[in-house]
């Protein structure tokens, strides 16, 4: 869903905030909910890569990006 969003801009500055509401889980080794860790740490590592991507872009510096754990 994140893609569309961006792809709205149609080549002129992004700006807005992207918020991904995410777990602890990514971050534990727990027995039986290995799918759901590996899911939350994909969460994770997603806004992380927006997020180095942006740097990489310079029109890109409206852009935000955050992972929110509960």
């Amino acid at each position: 869903m994140i893609h569309h969003f961006i792809k709205q801009f149609n080549g002129a500055e992004p700006t807005g905030t992207v918020i991904v509401l995410t777990s602890i889980a990514a971050g534990f080794l727990v027995p039986g909910v290995s799918t759901y860790s590996i899911s939350k740490l994909v969460d994770v590592r997603l806004v992380e890569y927006l997020d180095v991507g942006k740097l990489e872009v310079d029109h890109e510096k409206n852009f935000r990006t955050y992972a929110v754990e509960d």
